[in-house]
C-alpha cells in the first residue's frame, strides 16, 4: 500500500514520526516515477520504500519512525543517488525532498 504525503499532511502516528517528500529531476523539476527511498536507522537495518504512483508521482512517506536521526537515500534508475541526514523529533512529519542528477553518458 502506498500513502502520499498529501494524504497524511498534518497527521502522524502517536509518539512516532514520519519522513515525507518528493523525488524530482534536478534539471527539469519533474517528479521521478519509479524512484525508491531507503532509510537507515541507527540500528543498521535498511528499509526501502517505493515512491507513489500517479497522481502523486515521486511522493513518499515513511511512517511509524522512532525519534532518532536517519540516513535517507533516494535512488532512481539513470540517476545518481542522494543521501541526507534527517532527524525525527517526537510525532512530527519531517519533510525531506530530493533533487537527483542524471548520470552522464561518457
Amino acid at each position: 500500500m502506498y500513502l502520499s504525503a498529501k494524504a497524511l499532511k498534518g497527521k502522524s502516528t502517536r509518539f512516532q514520526g514520519c519522513i515525507s517528500g518528493y523525488v524530482t529531476d534536478k534539471s527539469t523539476g519533474k517528479g521521478i516515477v519509479g524512484a525508491k527511498i531507503e532509510y537507515l536507522p541507527p540500528s543498521g537495518w535498511t528499509v526501502s520504500i517505493p515512491c507513489s504512483e500517479p497522481p502523486d508521482s515521486a511522493a513518499y512517506i515513511a511512517v511509524g519512525l522512532e525519534p532518532v536521526t536517519y540516513t535517507v537515500t533516494a535512488r532512481a534508475k539513470g540517476y545518481k543517488p542522494k543521501s541526507h541526514q534527517v532527524k525525527v523529533i517526537g510525532s512530527d512529519i519531517v519533510t525531506q525532498n530530493f533533487l537527483l542528477e542524471k548520470i552522464s553518458s561518457p
